[in-house]
């Protein structure tokens, strides 16, 4: 989700981006680190759209929502149980837009958050979203894979962890074996080029 900082006169993220290109200021941005999901998004948005922008890195999640609550960035991309805590506050982020293909909804906001694509009224989508998964050592057993892997498949399956998950604004949408393989190395082709440039940024 993209969430912009209360403090700010910015009405929307087309009204943010538009006056970033008109004045020239970089739009500041925070990021767990170098190379994490979150500053890559960041990253790829502002340079599909034209905006120019400066990367914060901090130490987690967490501190970049204090920098973004304190008024210190523009705005953090971030999983929506980011958000949670501070939902109702008076220096609570505006949440503009989601970097999903699909609009998602949240306990706690009024209507579903549209894709950042639809805001911006861009004709190439933009499709970012984080993702979790399990892995095991590359020593491990079959028998040991095949065990987890068991174990993990019943639980995300029951009606309780999905319902938990879903209200935090998360898809439960689990792979076998053989799908979660190719999704890894599908994701790691996507994101070379993107990591390799966030790479020579920072150095």
């Amino acid at each position: 989700m993209f969430f912009a900082a209360k403090p700010t006169e910015t009405r929307s993220l087309e009204q943010m981006f538009a006056d970033a290109k008109r004045t020239g200021t970089p739009l500041t941005y925070a990021s767990p680190g170098v190379g994490s999901i979150n500053h890559l998004a960041a990253a790829a948005l502002l340079k599909a759209s034209g905006v120019p922008g400066i990367h914060v890195p901090t130490n987690g999640a967490a501190q970049s929502m204090q920098l973004l609550l304190g008024g210190e960035v523009n705005f953090v991309l971030d999983n929506p149980t980011t958000l949670v805590p501070h939902l109702g506050a008076a220096r609570a982020p505006k949440v503009l837009g989601v970097t999903s293909a699909s609009p998602a909804s949240l306990t706690g906001l009024p209507a579903p958050v549209p894709p950042l694509a639809v805001v911006l009224k861009k004709n190439d989508p933009f499709s970012w979203s984080a993702w979790f998964g399990v892995m095991a050592p590359a020593k491990a057993t079959e028998t040991f894979k095949s065990d987890a892997w068991s174990a993990v498949t019943k639980a995300v399956n029951t009606a309780a962890f999905r319902d938990e998950y879903e209200k935090m604004g998360f898809e439960v949408a689990p792979l076998n074996r053989g799908e979660f393989r190719a999704f890894v190395s599908s994701e790691r082709q996507r994101l070379k080029p993107f990591v390799l440039e966030a790479k020579r940024d920072a150095e």
